[in-house]
């Protein structure tokens, strides 16, 4: 019988606390045909001796450094390098402070003999939150894996996969994919939304990993009152405060809804059934409408409707086209007094808008960036100031439009209420700002 090669790879970072629990994982797997990158670019002599001995354990373990500094030059580099040192047929994540489950290997290995058109698999996972204490298992709802479909699209509902919980196939990674340089802090998010525009994924309804949430990757230094507002919110990221990732997920999402249509980031999307279709449109204007998905948080809901209108009018497949015109309406229509004034505009062109054409014609990338991060400013003020303080120390011109789109655009907040003219956090914007700002830079 052939046994395939699994390619493990993990970049530790200084924290000793769970590196070894996460080795030990692999170790004790029942499926014995595996290799462990171990890839760092500085790590403390104590973990160095650490995961030598490790390698003295077991051949199977490799260690690889990349030259000091050069991650700050080129933050993929750490996850490329492993990629490219990995001589398995498949290759799987581990975060330094994950762990495996005993069978994990043995069981995707099973799913890619009974389902060898899928070329990237993720799994359910138990999150064990060190902040809260908790433990909880995370599953997938149906409507997200219909026919073994998962799309950027997907990625925006919600950055709700592991890592740890991912499996891919290397020809995947042949080349590697490209990622715009400068996305710095959600690389793998990055990586994994842009793959899966054309590769057709599967899911495992089993538990492959343990996911931990810790709190020590922030990039900025937070108050006692900072910490505590950060812990009583249900924050996607496993960091206090994922204002970096946020940014960045935002940025690649923008990337991708500018550069794709609908209809290309669904290439598998075909069939001679409505209830396909119906469950995309579902999907799609559930994750654009949510104020729990990802891309609402990011202030970037109206683009997808715009590429969602795109869609309905030129690319739905016209023997149905009536009637997913009208399934769309009555979804929007059934909650219409509930969505955002924001959006009631792109809401009511997808209610009235007949048969096609229909021509999106995106912003630029950095008016889209500052529009956005003004919605944010609106919709999460408890995170607002802290949001505003990272993009105004590492994007200070995308920060400045974003002021005067935050004081200019309609005055609404996440539930199309008006807020006060001076709110408390337009209190605490410097007018300065504002009055050095001349226009929107393009």
């Amino acid at each position: 019988m052939y046994y395939p090669i699994i390619s493990v790879i993990i970049t530790p970072n200084n924290s000793e606390e769970y590196l070894c629990d996460a080795i030990d994982s692999v170790l004790n797997q029942s499926y014995p045909h595996w290799e462990l990158i171990i890839v760092h670019s500085e790590l403390s002599p104590t973990l160095l001796s650490l995961i030598k001995e490790y390698e003295k354990k077991d051949a199977r373990i490799q260690c690889h450094k990349i030259p000091h500094g050069e991650e700050q030059r080129n933050p993929s580099i750490i996850y490329t390098t492993g990629l490219k040192k990995a001589r398995g047929e498949w290759i799987s994540f581990l975060s330094p402070e994950d762990m495996y489950t005993h069978d994990r290997f043995a069981t995707l290995i099973e799913h890619t003999f009974t389902r060898p058109d899928i070329q990237m698999f993720h799994t359910s996972y138990i999150i064990r939150d060190e902040l809260r204490s908790s433990i909880i298992g995370v599953s997938f709802p149906e409507d997200l894996i219909l026919s073994q479909l998962f799309s950027p699209i997907s990625f925006m509902r919600n950055n709700t996969l592991s890592l740890s919980s991912i499996f891919i196939h290397r020809d995947v990674c042949t080349p590697i994919p490209n990622v715009p340089k400068n996305i710095k802090y959600a690389y793998l998010f990055s990586f994994f939304i842009t793959i899966s525009k054309s590769v057709k994924t599967g899911y495992i309804n089993s538990i492959t990993c343990h996911h931990r949430h810790i709190y020590q990757n922030t990039t900025l230094t937070l108050t006692d009152k900072e910490k505590d507002i950060a812990k009583k919110m249900n924050l996607y990221s496993n960091s206090i405060a994922p204002y970096d990732i946020q940014f960045d997920t935002g940025t690649m999402c923008v990337t991708m809804l500018h550069a794709y249509s609908l209809r290309e980031l669904y290439p598998h999307l075909h069939s001679d059934s409505i209830s396909l279709y119906q469950s995309f449109i579902s999907s799609v204007l559930s994750i654009a409408l949510s104020p729990h998905s990802l891309i609402y948080a990011c202030g970037l809901h109206t683009l997808l409707l715009e590429r969602f209108l795109e869609w309905l009018a030129n690319d739905a497949p016209a023997i149905f086209m009536e009637s997913l015109h009208e399934y769309a309406s009555n979804i929007i229509l059934s909650q219409f007094s509930s969505i955002p004034l924001p959006l009631q505009e792109i809401c009511s062109k997808i209610i009235h808008t007949a048969e096609g054409p229909y021509v999106f014609t995106p912003e630029p990338l950095r008016v889209i960036l500052a529009r956005s991060g003004a919605e944010i400013l609106r919709t999460n003020p408890s995170i607002a100031m802290l949001y505003m303080n990272y993009c105004q120390k590492t994007v200070p011109d995308i920060y400045s439009n974003m002021l005067i789109y935050f004081h200019d655009a309609p005055i609404q907040n996440s539930r199309g209420l008006q807020r006060p003219m001076h709110s408390p956090l337009e209190q605490n914007i410097p007018s300065e700002s504002l009055q050095t700002s001349q226009g929107v830079h393009q």
